[in-house]
């Protein structure tokens, strides 16, 4: 069972970041469900050769490719897939070492929904990147309660100092653009496969 819903979790994570129509996905689940209610489908691994089922998973390559340009519009997830990427891109796999929601971690939008004066793309542009995942970032609640709609230049250093390695790494940009939310996005994404 821990290893249906740890699987579930992941299927479910790929299908949504690959926008697997929701119905599509309800009518293969109900269907398998009653195959294995009926024992017809007896382990985790029978589920997976289930032809309508692996063919409705996303691969690898979708996935990686679908990661690259995925936006996120729900912040409990945003911060559940950098949680779980910031895991994979350190290495670590200890629970204790995991940023939950629990603790005082909450989700930065580098680009601001609402962009002041120091942010110079055109408005339609940065509504578009708004909630690109490769914009958003994990941060204390203490440091980002301090940043509001400040321009880049502001943030950099507060980025730059997480102990979070995939938002440190925004601090080694020299601007906050279309181009380098779309480079740290290609970074997030080549861990996602392994997430």
């Amino acid at each position: 069972m821990a290893r249906l819903i740890k699987n579930a979790v992941n299927w479910s994570v790929r299908c949504l970041v690959s926008a697997v129509p929701s119905g599509t996905l309800e009518g293969v689940y109900s269907k398998n469900a009653k195959s294995i209610s009926d024992g017809v489908i007896k382990s985790v691994d029978d589920l997976v050769r289930e032809e309508t089922f692996a063919s409705l998973i996303p691969r690898d390559d979708a996935f990686t490719a679908n990661m690259q340009t995925v936006s996120v519009a729900t912040g409990s997830l945003a911060r559940y897939y950098l949680r779980k990427l910031q895991i994979v891109a350190d290495g670590k796999s200890d629970l204790e070492y995991t940023p939950n929601q629990d603790t005082d971690v909450t989700l930065e939008h580098v680009l601001p929904q609402k962009p002041g004066t120091d942010w110079k793309m055109a408005p339609e542009v940065m509504q578009t990147l708004y909630n690109r995942l490769g914009n958003l970032a994990l941060l204390t609640g203490s440091r980002n309660s301090r940043l509001g709609n400040v321009g880049f230049d502001a943030k950099k250093p507060v980025l730059q100092a997480s102990s979070f390695s995939l938002t440190s790494m925004i601090g080694g940009f020299s601007n906050w653009e279309q181009k380098e939310i779309a480079d740290r996005q290609r970074v997030l994404a080549q861990h996602a496969a392994k997430a």
